[in-house]
């Protein structure tokens, strides 16, 4: 079975050299749902759809059509950016596995790779707690070195909760990270903090940030400010 199943009207070759964003499922779940704000606040088109294997099978239904484990996307407006849109965890059997057929993928379409993580708050460091929450990654071949470098630098050590990170970044010599130090709880916040940042990494159009509907509920109902008195 292929890596990826392209839709029948995209040629592979419209990837090369592009930027690729790629969450990694982490704590709080942050990266996910920077992903779909991303995707809910500027225009995409589904471009394809990655193998299954190895995947918690999750299959459901949008407003665009079928969904499923793994999808890519690409903004309308900014069509050098490509996006890996993640609902489902990678079972541990398979994750050695998936990098290394990531990688072969990303390298040989020459993508610069953005990996979005977070990580948990209290693995931090003395250092990393007084500073910002929002750090970065950089390899001096990636794309968006001078972009992202005006973030703090993680510790890798402390990057505690922030699953395939670790991996994705050392693996992909172009690759570049974000990473938020978080708890787990009402995160929309942090969601619109990552998309914020990544936005002024890539450049992308400023727009007002409006949260997809879905999420309505997702984190339960505001609560009455006088139970606090």
């Amino acid at each position: 079975m292929s890596f990826i199943k392209y839709e029948t009207n995209f040629n592979e070759n419209e990837l090369k050299g592009k930027t690729l964003i790629l969450p990694s499922i982490s704590i709080a779940n942050v990266p996910q749902l920077a992903i779909e704000l991303l995707l809910n606040n500027h225009s995409n088109e589904l471009i394809g759809r990655f193998n299954n294997d190895g995947f918690i099978q999750v299959a459901g239904g949008s407003a665009s059509g079928l969904v499923t484990p793994l999808e890519l996307r690409r903004l309308q407006k900014c069509s050098d950016v490509f996006i890996i849109d993640q609902r489902s965890p990678i079972l541990k059997s398979h994750k050695s596995t998936f990098v290394d057929n990531l990688k072969v993928w990303a390298e040989r379409l020459e993508l610069d790779v953005v990996v979005l993580s977070s990580a948990d708050s209290a693995a931090r460091s003395d250092n990393e707690i007084m500073s910002s929450q929002l750090k970065q990654l950089s390899n001096k071949e990636a794309k968006y070195d001078s972009r992202i470098s005006v973030f703090e630098p993680l510790e890798l050590g402390s990057a505690n909760g922030s699953g395939l990170l670790k991996s994705y970044y050392t693996n992909m010599k172009k690759a570049c990270a974000l990473c938020l130090f978080t708890t787990e709880g009402d995160n929309r916040p942090d969601a619109h903090l990552l998309v914020k940042a990544i936005s002024n990494v890539l450049g992308l159009e400023a727009v007002e940030l409006k949260d997809p509907g879905h999420w309505d509920g997702l984190f339960g109902r505001l609560y009455d400010i006088k139970l606090f008195g």
